[in-house]
């Protein structure tokens, strides 16, 4: 076994998308960190005007619309870079747990383009209103993606929790608050604190949609689960049918019932909303090949 594998281990990453997201960040950053050093070598003329980072002056944005998500690749240094792995360490294993790898992906994703457009709504009505008080900088950082993955992962574990780690969760939450405030106050970093809010906000209106049993990602979850993006919805992580003659679910049904399967172990039968619920005992039925009821998916 390799030193890599080991250490994958050791971490729980090896086969989630926890680890491949961290891996992926880590390679995005590289790569555009050496697009810049290339660039200073022979000369940026040489070479294609790319931006990476996010800006919220029209001008720039449609020149180079892939910035409303690659900006979650450069980061200011080093240790911003670190920061944000960690996080993502810590968020993600607990999500990917709880909500499966397609949703997390999925939040992931739309927590990055909820940071993008929060700065560029604050900065466009700052410019309207003739404040200013929004500089045009360049957002980046995958802070925006990895704060809607926890805002969703920490509200829909919340009754589960102990009163202990409820403690403990919710004073992390007011520093996150505290520092967003300040950003938001100060001038050092506000298209940053408005990215963060923005994706905290975008967290608490997709659970508040998931309780009323809606699924906002569900198109999203099943596109990344039949293409198997990142490894999600790939055969080794699919839950075993118990009858070889039952009829066989689709890839993106697999992922469906593992992600509720995961929520119903880490989360309760309490966290599903009922039409999450009917699904459950509808999918588990289909895989067994004879009816269920709310014990059977419960047991």
């Amino acid at each position: 076994m390799t030193i890599t594998a080991r250490l994958l281990r050791l971490l729980e990453l090896e086969g989630t998308l926890t680890g491949r997201l961290i891996l992926l960040q880590l390679c995005g950053w590289l790569l555009v960190a050496c697009y810049g050093e290339l660039g200073g070598l022979i000369g940026y003329s040489l070479l294609p005007q790319l931006h990476f980072g996010f800006s919220p002056e029209w001008s720039t944005l449609l020149r180079a619309p892939w910035t409303l998500v690659s900006y979650i690749f450069p980061h200011e240094h080093p240790l911003h870079l670190l920061a944000n792995l960690l996080l993502l360490y810590w968020v993600g294993l607990e999500a990917e747990r709880q909500l499966g790898a397609a949703r997390t992906l999925a939040l992931y994703i739309y927590g990055a383009l909820a940071g993008s457009l929060s700065y560029l709504l604050g900065y466009q009505l700052s410019l309207l209103s003739g404040i200013g008080l929004i500089l045009p900088l360049s957002l980046v950082g995958a802070s925006a993606a990895i704060l809607m993955v926890a805002s969703v992962s920490l509200l829909t574990a919340w009754p589960s929790y102990s009163s202990t780690r409820r403690w403990a969760l919710g004073l992390v939450s007011l520093l996150v608050v505290g520092y967003i405030a300040a950003g938001l106050i100060s001038d050092f970093n506000r298209g940053g604190a408005l990215a963060h809010l923005g994706a905290i906000l975008a967290g608490l209106l997709y659970w508040s949609a998931q309780r009323r049993g809606y699924q906002p990602s569900r198109a999203l979850e099943r596109y990344l689960a039949r293409h198997h993006c990142l490894g999600c919805g790939s055969p080794a992580s699919q839950p075993e049918p118990h009858d070889s003659s039952a009829p066989a679910l689709s890839a993106a049904e697999q992922s469906e019932l593992l992600a509720l399967q995961q929520r119903l172990r880490y989360s309760g039968y309490p966290s599903l909303t009922p039409q999450e619920q009917q699904r459950l005992l509808h999918l588990l039925s289909r895989s067994t090949d004879k009816p269920l009821t709310q014990g059977d998916a419960q047991a």
